[in-house]
């Protein structure tokens, strides 16, 4: 496949880089502001990571699916989110980090699909990078693993389905 623009595997994978960075700086500043507002304590903002993930401990400890292990409850409104926490807490132990984690990872994927399908699509790697950027900050990618929910992983799944429907059309 001809390279456009300037768009060398080098270059690509330094703006790719910088995208990385730049994602890792903001949840970092994100991290450093939240505990301010906590005297240091990590706490989620919602409810409903907390369901998920007692929903998640019950299920790998005792295969329970509810919030206690005595009797099964549907409190969960992502399944496949709770699924993956239960993977993680069955290998990890017990967490309260785990969907932050999830979050952050998911919204990483995210920023780096768009990144790299925007160069695929023949976007010179500045352009690529600042739209990627773009599209985490008002997504808004650098907050959402903040509210422990399965967003990220909700807008990584739609990047990846919409950019393969883009791919299916252009044929």
């Amino acid at each position: 496949k001809r390279e456009s623009r300037g768009n060398t595997p080098s270059i690509a994978l330094i703006g790719g880089v910088c995208v990385l960075a730049i994602v890792a700086a903001s949840f970092a500043f994100a991290w450093n502001q939240s505990l301010q507002q906590t005297e240091g304590r990590f706490i989620y903002c919602l409810d409903d990571p907390y369901i998920h993930l007692a929903i998640s401990k019950n299920l790998a400890h005792h295969g329970i699916w509810g919030v206690t292990p005595f009797a099964p409850s549907s409190a969960s409104s992502s399944p496949f989110w709770t699924i993956l926490l239960a993977g993680a807490i069955l290998v990890g132990g017990n967490s309260v980090y785990f969907p932050l984690i999830f979050g952050m990872a998911f919204s990483t994927t995210a920023t780096l699909v768009a990144y790299f399908q925007f160069l695929r699509r023949g976007v010179v790697p500045f352009h690529a990078g600042v739209g990627a950027l773009i599209l985490f900050a008002i997504g808004p990618l650098f907050m959402l693993p903040f509210t422990g929910m399965e967003h990220p992983l909700q807008v990584v799944l739609d990047l990846v389905f919409g950019f393969w429907l883009l791919d299916v059309l252009g044929r």
